[in-house]
């Protein structure tokens, strides 16, 4: 349930700013600001996709019982014009269950069909006068489907050929290029085993404990320095130890050189590194903070609402909203003992309505406190029903 849910959110941002950088990576000039903003919210026409699995099976119809058109190999660059199947399906794909649509889109020599969408990772979606070099991205994805991702010293490898050859990069390539390489470690996290590394007699017991305490000095562990060097860091959530690419390392080399959104994105969801988010399966950061971050969602998803990672934003700030509005397995909304709602997220729904004000989030908070007030805050079939709705 909210827990599974939270470990995998842990994998992508594995700790929680206790205060969100609203402003970060702001331009001075509201002109420029605004010129960004039309350039960035323009309705697409031409998409850029990087295929994540090897053989893709190149479909006639948007269906799974479709027949393969051509079968395209890992790492290669697909273009689309945006268009999509009205419906998703769900395939597990190395291991993952995806949830995705069907796109149809075309290979270099033109061939066009359907590829399933947990295949590919966008990187482009603007206007096609305005494309970035397709070239430049193809060698950058040729050398990374060239390493091995089941040794984790690939993450090194990589991080060394983007800083020899692609130190220049700007705006919309630099931000293809960032989806690439992110895709690129998370392969190389996922086939070297660095999902769960608790019991892999890597670790004293000390050790293990400080993990989890967030109190761990990487510099007196040999195993945990090459992890750093290969660019990532160890992160605890119930009761598993895993190593995850460190945003730190893409900060310091994207931050200056991606588009003021992406820009905007990376240093957020690098500063939701810094403190730990969970303690024993319980959330360990103030309410408030969870509240702050559904709003910097909202509002960032409202700001870009053609954002290339759009998909992972609307689900951060989904979660951060019904985390708040709902509890958690470890942390409920309802005392069991008289099913009333617990005063941790009274308090904060009061936080929501009086700094919040204006957001859909603190709509929704209102429209549940109403809710609660009627029933002198136990549970119903109403509130219930309410909850229910935000869960869809």
């Amino acid at each position: 349930m909210e827990m599974n849910y939270l470990i995998a959110i842990s994998r992508l941002l594995p700790f929680v700013l206790l205060g969100v950088f609203f402003s970060c990576g702001q331009s001075n000039s509201s002109q420029e600001e605004s010129a960004a903003l039309t350039d960035q919210n323009a309705d697409p026409d031409f998409f850029l996709y990087l295929v994540n699995i090897d053989q893709l099976r190149l479909r006639k119809e948007p269906t799974l019982s479709a027949t393969d058109v051509q079968k395209i190999p890992q790492g290669s660059i697909l273009f689309g014009e945006g268009v999509k199947s009205g419906k998703t399906v769900q395939l597990e794909l190395d291991g993952t269950l995806h949830t995705a649509p069907f796109y149809e889109v075309s290979d270099a020599s033109g061939t066009k069909g359907w590829a399933f969408g947990g295949s590919l990772s966008a990187l482009y979606r603007g206007q096609s006068d305005e494309k970035p070099d397709v070239n430049r991205i193809s060698e950058c994805a040729a050398y990374l489907n060239s390493l091995d991702p089941k040794d984790f010293n690939s993450g090194g490898k990589a991080w060394a050929f983007l800083e020899e050859k692609f130190s220049d990069v700007n705006g919309s390539l630099a931000d293809a290029i960032f989806v690439a390489m992110e895709t690129f470690m998370h392969r190389v996290e996922r086939k070297s085993g660095l999902e769960d590394i608790t019991t892999a007699g890597r670790f004293s017991a000390a050790e293990v404990e400080a993990i989890f305490t967030n109190s761990f000095d990487p510099a007196g562990n040999s195993f945990a320095i090459a992890l750093a060097a290969n660019g990532f860091r160890l992160v605890a959530a119930e009761g598993l130890i895993f190593a995850v690419p460190d945003l730190r390392k893409f900060q310091e080399f994207f931050s200056p050189r991606v588009s003021h959104p992406m820009q905007r994105y990376l240093n957020q969801r690098t500063s939701e590194q810094r403190a730990p988010m969970l303690a024993k399966g319980k959330i360990t950061v103030n309410l408030a903070n969870l509240a702050d971050l559904a709003v910097f969602w909202e509002k960032f998803n409202r700001e870009y609402p053609k954002f290339l990672k759009s998909d992972e934003t609307h689900a951060s700030e989904h979660w951060y909203r019904n985390t708040v509005l709902r509890g958690t397995d470890k942390m409920p909304l309802f005392n069991p003992a008289n099913n009333q709602v617990n005063m941790d997220y009274r308090l904060v729904w009061v936080y929501v309505q009086n700094e919040l004000s204006g957001t859909e989030t603190e709509s929704l908070v209102s429209q549940m406190v109403q809710l609660c007030q009627e029933n002198d805050w136990t549970r119903n079939k109403k509130i219930d029903d309410f909850l229910a709705k935000l869960q869809d």
